[in-house]
């Protein structure tokens, strides 16, 4: 299909996506999934420009496009692909989703002023419930679709469960019309947002990577870094934050990045699984980065009435000292291991890459200036969308002419179907939430387990987020926690805002802790390694990520909530501690730490993470002494050898 782009799908969806050359059959549902797509692209976009239709039209005709995608290329996995019972029940489902969707927006007001269904209602609404499950099925495998199934159950057989659990039951009309036929249900805030802001950004991100912005990305990373201790790997650092301060899938970006960094990094002598680590903790950490943030951001503005430009400011420092951490990590273990970079004349140059690509940044620019004065998201996308097609000119080789134009636009509605599926499935799950009161009783719950303790409620929170993410986009794990934790934080004491990023992170980083962590499961399928081995060295390389959420709470002021003087003590502090919590892990500074060092570095990072004045100048003490010391022991094993250390003398030049 001339429209398609291959380089920002996994390997896994271009399977499932990619129809075979010999089979008319497939090109045909190809072409037609291709058309339905763009479709989908350009009535996203006339509607930015235009307006939205009212929720129950714009969201409705949004998800009905969204499931014929799914449905025409995704394989059940219950027949043989392609084959005859496949077709037929394909469309079957799509025919079912159609007239679905069609009466919702027949009916949707009548049941609005009486919410009594008829017969037709709950078939219809029955119907499009259990496509809205079997699309999440596909997309996203079984856990968010179980999950749906087991708060369906939970509604309808109320009075059978224990204790504090239990409530009276609903009946099949109440449930269908609360989860089917209303805003507070699969059409809820969620599908809201994904129908607008977030395709909207997912096609921009389209256009970027038709253009060539993507390579951009990469090419600027390997001219930064390459040649440095432990070059690829900090190639790979940079591209994927590069990459996902526009992506909204850590698997995606792992999938794009990760298939030239991780090859590179095996090539100059890292193991399999700390190459693919190293791809996924970077990739993951795109999620956190502004200005999309995974898609979570616009789903944060609508959930606490903050302004969408507010939050994705507040993420910045976070998000920075995250990558900072990483690269840290990434140096010091390059240079213990005595990893060189890549030769400079194997590099693209600095300088041909800006020249070739630097006008593809401006729309970016034009993005966030918009956003900074204050115009709504889709707005401020919808215009620099445009700019985008103008700047495309300025050199052929980027120029976006109808073809690209066409594939951007299918790519970009390909890459939201994931997303939108989810956002479906987590808007049913909060409504039963609400509808049930289950949120109130799991809230009791851990009140009386946590006391009065603030500190006990987020290792809690964090631990449901760790285990109820897994296996699922950021986006939909931090809808579900959102609804079900934030009012026991806001409870305990906790910010709003700080409430909300907590709850994010945490949700975000099981993407990376084992046992379910898909975006290292993508980065080991493409090294060739241990999936558990790549998910455990992922977590252990995104420790910062598992302290900063904690700060966020105690300390606002990291997250722009408090005076300049306040924002700047609390960065560096943490910043040392990172630093001395990264040299405890890796066991190297100058040259190899003694085990005294070691003591004396984790005590270091313990008085940097613990922040007072007092412990600030014990922290700064203890680490100044062990760097003195290191640094005068590895000069003296230098002369000693009368040979420079590659280790070493790499390190000075970073």
């Amino acid at each position: 299909m001339a429209w398609r782009i291959d380089q920002a799908v996994s390997p896994e969806e271009k399977e499932s996506m990619t129809p075979s050359a010999n089979q008319s059959r497939g090109k045909q549902i190809e072409f037609a999934a291709s058309c339905v797509a763009v479709g989908l692209s350009i009535f996203t976009v006339y509607t930015a420009f235009f307006g939205v239709f009212t929720a129950m039209i714009q969201r409705p005709i949004h998800m009905m496009l969204i499931y014929i995608i799914i449905l025409l290329t995704r394989p059940s996995k219950i027949f043989r692909k392609g084959s005859w019972p496949e077709h037929a029940l394909n469309l079957i489902l799509i025919l079912f989703s159609i007239l679905s969707m069609l009466w919702l927006m027949k009916s949707w007001e009548r049941l609005y002023v009486t919410p009594y269904p008829n017969s037709i209602d709950m078939i219809m609404g029955t119907i499009g419930i259990i496509i809205t499950l079997e699309a999440t099925r596909r997309t996203l495998g079984s856990p968010l679709m179980i999950l749906g199934i087991i708060f369906l159950t939970f509604a309808f057989l109320g009075p059978y469960f224990p204790g504090m659990f239990s409530h009276r039951g609903y009946g099949l009309g109440r449930v269908v019309v609360h989860a089917f036929f209303g805003t507070e249900g699969i059409f809820g805030i969620p599908a809201g947002v994904a129908a607008t802001f977030v395709l909207m950004f997912i096609i921009f991100g389209a256009f970027l990577i038709v253009s060539g912005g993507g390579k951009a990305f990469l090419d600027f990373a390997m001219s930064f870094t390459g040649h440095y201790t432990g070059g690829p790997a900090k190639v790979a650092v940079l591209a994927s934050g590069f990459m996902g301060m526009m992506s909204a899938s850590a698997v995606a970006n792992v999938a794009t990045t990760g298939s030239i960094t991780i090859p590179m990094m095996k090539r100059m002598g890292y193991k399999p699984h700390v190459a693919a680590g190293i791809e996924s903790a970077a990739s993951c950490g795109g999620m956190f980065m502004p200005p999309i943030m995974g898609a979570t951001a616009f789903v944060i503005a609508e959930f606490t009435g903050i302004s969408y430009i507010e939050i994705a400011l507040a993420a910045a420092i976070p998000a920075v000292l995250y990558y900072i951490a990483l690269f840290i990590m990434v140096h010091f273990s390059s240079a213990k291991a005595g990893f060189r970079g890549v030769p400079k004349q194997d590099l693209p140059s600095f300088r041909t890459t800006l020249a070739n690509s630097v006008h593809l940044f401006f729309p970016v620019f034009v993005l966030l200036a918009l956003l900074v004065l204050r115009f709504t998201p889709m707005y401020a996308c919808a215009y620099s969308l445009g700019s985008f097609v103008i700047f495309s000119f300025i050199r052929k080789a980027t120029r976006l002419d109808f073809r690209k134009i066409m594939r951007a636009l299918d790519l970009g509605a390909r890459n939201a179907a994931t997303i939108s599926a989810a956002c479906a499935t987590a808007g049913l799950i909060i409504g039963i939430i609400t509808m049930t009161g289950f949120a109130m009783k799991l809230s009791d719950l851990v009140t009386d387990m946590a006391g009065t303790s603030l500190f006990l409620g987020l290792f809690f929170m964090m631990v449901a987020s760790l285990i109820l993410g897994m296996g699922l986009p950021p986006v939909a794990s931090y809808i579900i926690l959102a609804a079900l934790g934030a009012p026991i934080l806001s409870q305990l004491g906790a910010p709003l805002l700080s409430t909300h990023m907590f709850i994010f992170y945490f949700g975000t980083l099981s993407t990376i802790t084992p046992p379910v962590c898909v975006a290292a499961y993508a980065g080991a399928g493409i090294a060739h390694s241990d999936p558990m081995k790549t998910g455990f060295m992922a977590t252990r390389l995104a420790f910062v990520a598992f302290v900063v959420p904690y700060y966020m709470v105690y300390y606002p002021s990291l997250i722009l909530r408090g005076s300049v003087i306040e924002i700047v003590s609390i960065t560096l502090t943490l910043l040392l501690g990172i630093f001395s919590f990264a040299v405890f892990l890796e066991g190297f500074l100058s040259t190899r730490i003694t085990p005294v060092e070691r003591v004396l570095i984790l005590l270091a990072s313990v008085f940097f993470f613990w922040p007072s004045l007092w412990h600030f100048m014990v922290g700064i003490a203890l680490l100044g002494s062990v760097t003195y010391y290191n640094r005068t022991r590895a000069s003296k094993l230098i002369s000693q050898s009368n040979i420079e250390c590659p280790a070493v003398s790499s390190s000075r030049n970073t």
